[in-house]
């Protein structure tokens, strides 16, 4: 499943036209009760990450184990980027995929920077940059 406003659900996709914090844990929740309904280990990539937390905080029932990569904790996600046509929202996922962008996102989600803030870290948080749009 991916995040509300990326990806198969991309921002624009059937009038959604909500990507609030809220709404991507309820968009999680529903997925969960229809298709899984007992505990998962979620996965939070990058911005994903953020929503992870505040689902698993919320519903703590749903989630047997937390797993975090290169989560970037910023739960807002999109923004009014939400509105953006698919093809400008396309080119700022291009833009996502910069080795100069996730190093910049690196340095300020990390408190130890010298520890976390790597060239391995910039590259697993790029990984989810690669997927079929």
């Amino acid at each position: 499943l991916d995040l509300l406003g990326w990806g198969f659900t991309d921002a624009g996709d059937a009038g959604i036209g909500d990507y609030s914090p809220e709404a991507k844990r309820a968009h999680l929740y529903a997925f969960w009760k229809a298709e899984i309904g007992r505990p998962v280990v979620l996965v939070g990539a990058s911005l994903g990450g953020a929503a992870a937390i505040d689902f698993a905080t919320a519903h703590p029932e749903c989630v047997e184990r937390l797993v975090l990569v290169d989560a970037q904790g910023f739960i807002e996600g999109l923004g009014p980027m939400g509105m953006l046509p698919r093809g400008l929202a396309l080119a700022g996922v291009n833009i996502l995929k910069t080795k100069q962008l996730r190093s910049a996102a690196n340095q300020m989600a990390y408190c130890d920077k010298a520890q976390f803030a790597t060239d391995d870290a910039m590259r697993v948080g790029q990984l989810h940059t690669f997927q079929p749009q």
